[in-house]
């Protein structure tokens, strides 16, 4: 305890000692019932119980993002105790799986931070230091721009091609950019004539929102009430609508929107492939690439702006928490750059057929720039 108290050493109890990282159980209903000590098990209970925002699981389960992330952790750190986990550690855990097993660094971030999550929730409940948690790195995601965007002819195609009851929950996220959790929680109780509200505690940012029934809107409400069964607006034969990834990743091949590939030898499936289909001794899913449910919120974000929408009003609809946040959204493509350059040529046009010089032009623009765009 000297020696910790003059930085040379930090003590470590008895019970610290004994504490895992991982039980290495991956059914995540046996982690539940279990009373399991390990950081992880502690981190899958705190988190069904609302986690740092108090927000308990409806249904009793983790979203599949976080359980899949748990999965992983549990997979890989088995056994092994919180203290002795180093900083060198977890590097060369995010160096292997980065660069042998193609992980995103998007990816590894999320399961990093849920690693380091354990261990803060560890310390806050006093059954470790903060000399037991290493230091966890955190990847660069510059280069993590989002640019899947969908055109008015790409939405009709994939709304045809999806089951009948994700056919208005899809046009609904198209229109207005809201996440597809939040979708699905909407109800019947919280819509009148001309405003659908979205509830604090179904809202991933922990705020309330209410979204006008205007145009498109008004024609999807108008045929959900037709097809109303039970309390949500959007549901699976009166049940709330769960995990529909299969359905989307499905009619997005068939339309041509995406695409399977090997995840051995990164072949698209349409062709020959004689990979082994084998993983920890189970068979493994094909790798999908193509368009996302989460393009329509690029999408209603970029299509709201181009229609001149005020960016406070659109972050009230789309539930982004701050402007840098929205400006994440590569919402710049070709077409916009055309139309920039059209208007640019058209101005110099106009100025020469006054009678300016190009010289005079050049003058004038860098006037412009330095006066908020006016030119007298």
């Amino acid at each position: 305890m000297a020696n910790d108290r003059d930085g040379i050493k930090a003590f470590i109890g008895p019970q610290a000692e004994r504490i895992k990282i991982a039980c290495g159980v991956l059914d995540s209903a046996a982690r539940q019932q279990s009373d399991c000590d390990s950081l992880l098990c502690a981190l899958e209970r705190h988190l069904l119980l609302g986690g740092d925002k108090k927000k308990p699981s409806t249904d009793g389960k983790l979203s599949t993002q976080e359980n899949g992330i748990l999965k992983r952790l549990h997979r890989n750190f088995a056994g092994d105790l919180a203290v002795r986990l180093k900083a060198g550690d977890v590097d060369a855990y995010i160096g292997k799986h980065l660069n042998d097993e193609g992980y995103a660094k998007a990816t590894l971030n999320r399961i990093a931070q849920k690693l380091g999550q354990s261990y803060n929730l560890a310390i806050k409940q006093n059954r470790l230091t903060s000399n037991n948690k290493p230091d966890i790195r955190k990847l660069s995601e510059e280069d993590n721009v989002r640019q899947g965007f969908f055109e008015r002819t790409e939405f009709l195609l994939i709304r045809a091609a999806l089951p009948e009851y994700l056919q208005d929950f899809a046009h609904f996220g198209y229109v207005t950019g809201m996440r597809s959790g939040e979708i699905k929680s909407l109800e019947w109780s919280r819509t009148d004539s001309d405003t659908i509200r979205l509830r604090a505690v179904d809202a991933k940012t922990g705020k309330p929102r209410s979204v006008p029934v205007e145009g498109e809107i008004a024609e999807i409400i108008e045929r959900r009430r037709g097809a109303a069964k039970g309390p949500w607006i959007f549901h699976f034969d009166g049940a709330q609508i769960g995990d529909f990834r299969k359905a989307w990743q499905r009619a997005c091949v068939l339309t041509g929107l995406g695409a399977f590939y090997c995840r051995e030898c990164d072949v698209k499936l349409d062709a020959k492939c004689e990979c082994p289909w084998k993983w920890d001794g189970k068979d493994v899913a094909p790798v999908y690439r193509g368009k996302l449910f989460h393009d329509f919120r690029r999408t209603a974000v970029r299509d709201m702006l181009r229609a001149g929408v005020n960016p406070d009003v659109i972050r009230s609809i789309t539930g982004h928490e701050t402007q840098s946040m929205m400006q994440r959204y590569n919402i710049i493509d070709d077409r916009d750059q055309h139309a920039a350059l059209r208007v640019m040529h058209a101005a110099v046009a106009r100025l020469k057929d006054r009678g300016f010089s190009t010289s005079m032009v050049r003058k004038l623009g860098t006037f412009a720039r330095r006066g908020n765009g006016r030119v007298c």
